[in-house]
């Protein structure tokens, strides 16, 4: 079983449809893959580019023992493929 950085929280609460997508992958992750990974999730980044900064959260990053890196954003419900890139609809606005 892989090590999950923060651990989380046994309790039951209320989530979103998701943070309940989020939270199944995340436990899948978890089950499935070998104590080689490490699995974190809900990081924060940001980056400058000039004067602009930019923030922003990954859902889950894995990390296996060579040091490979694979980020996941996890969306709930439908996505539009476009030639642009995949994009969700938020309340009329399109986000990557």
């Amino acid at each position: 079983m892989s090590h999950l950085y923060p651990s989380i929280p046994m309790h039951k609460g209320t989530f979103n449809s998701g943070e309940h997508a989020e939270l199944e992958l995340l436990q899948t992750l978890e089950r499935g893959l070998s104590d080689a990974y490490s699995l974190f999730h809900s990081v924060d980044w940001s980056r400058g580019i000039g004067s602009q900064e930019q923030h922003g959260e990954i859902d889950i990053v894995v990390v296996n023992q060579a040091g490979d890196v694979l980020l996941i954003e996890v969306k709930s419900g439908d996505v539009d493929f476009t030639p642009e890139g995949i994009f969700k609809s938020y309340g009329g606005h399109k986000r990557t």
